[in-house]
């Protein structure tokens, strides 16, 4: 049970992060959403790509619940950003798919991120 909650948009980094949800890097300069809180009487702290999060609220939204797992929000962005991707047929090579250019571009990033 998620115990409390803080969210903060930071517009840019003072220095690297790696992404909670993409295992990415979160550059010097970018944008990145901070989330911390406790949960389960655990505390955590952790940095998003903006991305990443629009694509956690897309995954909570669709199940109507406000709790995941990282592997469920990543299969899900795979099944709906995938299953119509023309490169899908050519036998794409990305291989984890929140770096994909349209998996960016479909939670709010831009292709070349």
């Amino acid at each position: 049970m998620l115990d409390f909650w803080n969210e903060t948009c930071v517009k840019k980094s003072k220095k690297p992060h790696k992404c909670q949800l993409c295992g990415g890097e979160i550059p010097v300069g970018s944008a990145y959403v901070r989330q911390n809180g406790k949960f389960d009487g655990d505390f955590f702290d952790r940095a998003l790509h903006p991305w990443c999060c629009s694509a956690i609220e897309a995954y909570c939204r669709s199940i109507g619940e406000n709790e995941y797992d990282d592997w469920a929000v990543l299969d899900y962005v795979q099944e709906e950003v995938c299953s119509s991707c023309p490169e899908r047929e050519k036998g794409c090579r990305v291989k984890r798919v929140m770096t994909c250019p349209e998996a960016v571009a479909r939670y709010g990033g831009t292709r070349n991120e």
